[in-house]
Parts: C-alpha cells; structure tokens; sequence
C-alpha cells in the first residue's frame, strides 16, 4: 500500500517538475470570430493569427457576408485573406482597455471593404474569450464596402481561442497518469 502511494507521489511530483520546467514563451495564437453580426442582419466568420508581444495580425481569413438592403444596396460578400491587396493591422483602441484590428480588402474603391473589430479588452498571447464592442462607430467594430461611407455596425459578437495542443497533452498525460492508478488498484 505505501509503494503505491509513493508511486503515485512520485509521478505527480514528476509530472509538476516538467510542467514548471518548460520553458515560457509567447506564441502567436489563432482568434476565432464567434457570433459577429451587424445591424443589417449581416454575419461574419473565420480567424486571424495575432502575436500580441509584436502587436501584430501574422495571417487572417475571415469572410464577411451582408444581405445589402437596406445598407449596401447590393448583397455583399467580402472574403479578408492575406494576400497581396490585403492588409491587417491593430491600432489603439478608443480606450487603452481595447484594441482595434482593421482588415482591408481590394485595391481599387470599387472593390474596397474594410472590417474594424473593436476587442473589450486587448488580446494577449495567453489566449481565452473576448467580447467586441457593439455599436456604432467610431466606438464600436464595423463592415464599410465598395467605395460607399455606409457603414454597418456591429451588434454581437466575440473572439475565442482553441488550447493550444501542450496544454491539451498535458491534460491527457494526468488522464492517462490517473487511469493507471485506477487500474493498478483495481488489479490488487
């Protein structure tokens, strides 16, 4: 009986040492856009890479759709990648407590699109769920196209990120790790 509680010490002792032996470091994370509509019923969905220590959008692919009336006039359906005509970056938010990112898209204002999505806080390298601001702007996030100053706002949404796979592992490693000591149990 004491073997296996010092075995079972000694794997936790021995799974906490790795955990806080890894080294830190910051690595961009991948920010999902959950539940972005605007004030026109439009949506919009997909992703962008953001490193936070250098404040900077590294790839984006997000695809904003807008049924146009009465704010387009047209149906509009602008996809943000990163290409050549593309840009994404983060400027200060209206408050030090938020950031703004604004994706462009198209190189003539026939074909230009702008999405701004203002964040509730700023985002960091550590990941979680963020809320954008609602409302109109210059406040709150926003989708203006096709060389028009029309803009509709945004009403709802939030950015959320995925665990990164270290953290998913080490959750399985105690998963695992604690399977092995029911089963131990069981076969004595």
């Amino acid at each position: 009986m004491t073997r296996s509680i010092t075995h079972s010490l000694s794997v936790s002792v021995f799974l906490l040492l790795i955990t806080c032996a890894l080294p830190g470091h910051s690595a961009p994370v991948v920010w999902q856009l959950h539940d972005l509509t605007f004030a026109d019923g439009g949506s919009a969905s997909g992703a962008f890479v953001y490193d936070a220590a250098l404040g900077k959008v590294l790839d984006w692919d997000i695809t904003a759709s807008v049924d146009g009336n009465p704010t387009f006039g047209s149906n509009v359906n602008i996809v943000f990648v990163n290409g050549p005509s593309e840009t994404a970056k983060r400027v200060q938010g209206n408050t030090p407590f938020s950031d703004d990112f604004i994706f462009s898209h198209g190189a003539t204002p026939e074909t230009m699109g702008f999405l701004s999505l203002v964040t509730s806080r700023p985002l960091s390298d550590k990941g979680g769920i963020v809320s954008l601001v609602t409302g109109a702007p210059p406040l709150g996030g926003y989708l203006s196209c096709c060389e028009s100053a029309i803009q509709t706002g945004v009403i709802s949404g939030f950015l959320a990120t995925a665990p990164e796979p270290g953290s998913v592992l080490f959750v399985l490693i105690g998963i695992a790790a604690g399977v092995a000591q029911l089963s131990r149990r069981r076969t004595r």
